[in-house]
């Protein structure tokens, strides 16, 4: 049967309406590949208001009350739980990365003296919307007296490129970076006392992640972007939080409403005490009764003592030695922690002893050497409680210098005035039982000391040991080869 003259331009036409179709399609499916991924972002977020004030419609009303730390306290770290008002708590930070950035938190952290322990909460622990009766059970669970609680929101951003149109290539899906990303990551540690449950300080941490990726290795690309978000943000806050805890530290001491209290060997004194300043007295006068010295150095040290003992506790504790001081730096404390006293009565007894002692050592070899003699051993004293006493944050006190000075011109006096051998023998017989009581028991019974206050008897020993080098240089027992020379003393010397 012979086709109709119709039927070519008939079938042209359908193909045409075939090849507008497939291409309609293509385009289509070349959309899809473009817009796969969607537009809006991502959001991971814990809040720390969240939290701990679930339900508060407004500001909460803070009573007025103090702050009591004991050292070295006891502190946990842990992030913020998700689950917020607008927040899915499945688009939280997951447990395993919460816990290797806490961990960065506390290796810096650890340094500190005055940091007893830093334990790491696992997010588990605290309840979306727990509230501070959340906390006081995590806090008592863990044994510690302050948590740190890292908020956290991140913000992912994407967006694509015009290469993206590559996509319809499938070989460009694995090749052509059509999709970008923007991570925005907000990280704040917030430290409070869970007992008063009072914030302490703070510190941010800011960061910005930017990159494109592949259609295939999109969801690879933007988890590391998120990581190093987190990463980033913390670094960034470690410092700031380092900063705030000095800051917090100066503050408390003239702060009434923050009380900070010492435990048991943490903060030493020197305290020669009543007993033994009053026998050193009379040891002194017994001795040098019948000539008249002069000791313009050792008036001149006692009366600094005195004036210093009238300040006020901040200006005190500027000057006093502290461990963590001394590490930032502040090196004037090796000299100026033993001229300070925690109370008049300490900076009473321990001028005393150092006078009455002074009065007999400063003649026998001058003021000059004697004044050089205290600054070198002060330094030395300062230094060597650094290594000997790991546990001691803070000292106060001149019984070391006046330990020093009373070996010192008991040392002297052993070969000056022998028929004074047996009341030395006695008073230093009583020094050393003295000393060993301190050791066991960390004070003495006639000590006036404030409370978690312990004796250093670190400091009393190693003042005993440099005045016997010291006399023992000073009076020949030592000698000093100078440039092949013979040994000279170091009165020679001077």
């Amino acid at each position: 049967m012979p086709r109709s003259a119709g039927y070519r331009p008939h079938r042209k036409a359908c193909m045409k309406l075939f090849k507008t179709l497939l291409c309609a399609l293509a385009l289509l499916t070349l959309g899809a590949c473009a817009s796969m991924f969607s537009h809006t972002g991502a959001r991971q977020a814990g809040s720390i208001v969240e939290y701990l004030y679930p339900d508060a419609k407004q500001a909460p009303n803070l009573e007025p009350t103090v702050t009591r730390l004991r050292l070295p306290v006891r502190v946990g770290i842990a992030f913020a739980p998700a689950g917020g008002r607008d927040i899915d708590r499945r688009n939280g930070l997951q447990d395993a990365a919460q816990l290797q950035l806490l961990e960065r938190v506390k290796a810096a952290f650890s340094q500190y003296d005055y940091i007893g322990s830093i334990e790491v909460i696992p997010g588990n622990y605290l309840l979306p919307h727990g509230g501070f009766g959340n906390l006081d059970q995590v806090a008592r669970m863990f044994n510690v007296d302050v948590i740190a609680l890292v908020s956290y929101d991140q913000i992912r951003f994407n967006d694509t490129n015009r290469l993206a149109v590559l996509y319809w290539t499938v070989v460009g899906a694995y090749l052509v970076k059509g999709d970008q990303y923007d991570v925005q990551t907000m990280v704040d540690a917030a430290v409070f006392d869970v007992r008063s449950r009072k914030l302490l300080f703070r510190a941010p941490g800011l960061s910005q992640v930017k990159g494109a990726a592949t259609m295939a290795g999109y969801g690879k690309e933007v988890r590391g972007a998120q990581s190093d978000g987190y990463a980033q943000a913390v670094d960034q806050m470690i410092p700031q939080l380092q900063a705030q805890l000095a800051s917090f530290r100066e503050r408390a001491k003239s702060d009434p409403g923050i009380q900070v209290e010492h435990a048991p060997g943490r903060r030493g004194a020197g305290d020669i005490g009543w007993p033994v300043a009053l026998a050193l007295a009379g040891l002194a006068g017994w001795m040098g009764w019948r000539r008249r010295m002069a000791a313009p150095v050792t008036f001149a040290v006692g009366g600094i003592c005195l004036l210093l003992a009238c300040v006020g506790e901040s200006e005190a504790g500027m000057l006093a030695w502290d461990r963590g001081a001394l590490q930032n730096g502040e090196l004037w404390r090796l000299w100026t922690g033993h001229l300070v006293h925690f109370s008049v009565s300490q900076a009473l007894g321990d001028t005393l002893a150092l006078i009455v002692m002074g009065l007999y050592a400063e003649p026998l070899i001058g003021s000059r050497r004697f004044a050089l003699l205290l600054a070198c051993v002060a330094d030395l004293l300062s230094l060597g409680m650094l290594v000997l006493a790991p546990g001691l944050e803070e000292f106060r006190g001149a019984s070391a210098l006046a330990t020093l000075t009373a070996v010192l011109a008991g040392s002297l006096a052993w070969r000056r005035h022998r028929e004074s051998r047996p009341v030395l023998c006695c008073a230093a017989l009583a020094l050393a039982a003295k000393t060993l009581w301190e050791m066991g028991a960390h004070t003495a019974a006639f000590t006036d000391l404030p409370a978690g206050v312990a004796v250093a008897w670190q400091a009393h020993l190693l003042g005993a040991l440099l005045g016997v080098l010291a006399a023992a240089w000073i009076d020949g027992w030592l000698r000093w080869p100078l440039h092949g020379r013979p040994g000279r003393t170091l009165g020679e010397l001077w």
